[in-house]
């Protein structure tokens, strides 16, 4: 009696998912979905164990290039006004970016050529500032000092972050490990 129940109850574990996924239609807005990733071809070195003290997005209009500005100090390893004093800033473009003027957005393009907006500038109480959109981010990866930043986007609202949008991955973290 309790063989032929086992056998049916596997049965039913192996098939029904397959089932089921084939009967469930899939969404046009799951179709339509793109994401675009830019590693930026700067990799600067910073302090090994190094705190992020200061980041943004700059875009340079006369070169027309995308970047991020980040300020980094030697961190908590050094005495306090060597922190402050020993602050680098380093420039990391973000090939491929481009400014629409008309919705201040800054867009980049997939390898199939869909646009997915990233960025947008808005006016502030003195003159204007760069911020991400929701379903953008920019990741820093520091491995024994070197930087390597990234940034990323979709057209998926669903994968709109909170409100940190910078992550930086200390020691230890490798590009290939994040997907």
């Amino acid at each position: 009696m309790m063989r032929p129940l086992f056998r049916w109850f596997w049965v039913g574990v192996l098939l029904l998912p397959g089932i089921l996924s084939a009967q469930t239609p899939k969404s046009a807005a799951s179709a339509k979905v793109v994401k675009v990733q830019i590693i930026s071809p700067e990799t600067p070195q910073s302090w090994a164990y190094g705190d992020m003290d200061d980041h943004k997005l700059v875009w340079d209009a006369a070169k027309k290039e995308f970047r991020a500005q980040l300020v980094f100090s030697p961190g908590a390893y050094a005495e306090e006004q060597s922190a402050v004093t020993n602050r680098e800033t380093y420039d990391c473009p973000f090939p491929g970016v481009r400014f629409d003027e008309a919705s201040q957005l800054f867009i980049a393009k997939t390898k199939k050529g869909t646009d997915v907006p990233l960025a947008k500038r808005i006016k502030v109480v003195f003159g204007t500032q760069i911020v991400l959109l929701p379903t953008s981010r920019v990741t820093i990866y520091n491995f024994r000092g070197k930087l390597v930043v990234e940034l990323s986007g979709t057209t998926d609202q669903a994968y709109a972050t909170g409100t940190n949008k910078w992550i930086v991955r200390p020691q230890g973290w490798y590009l290939q490990n994040a997907f």
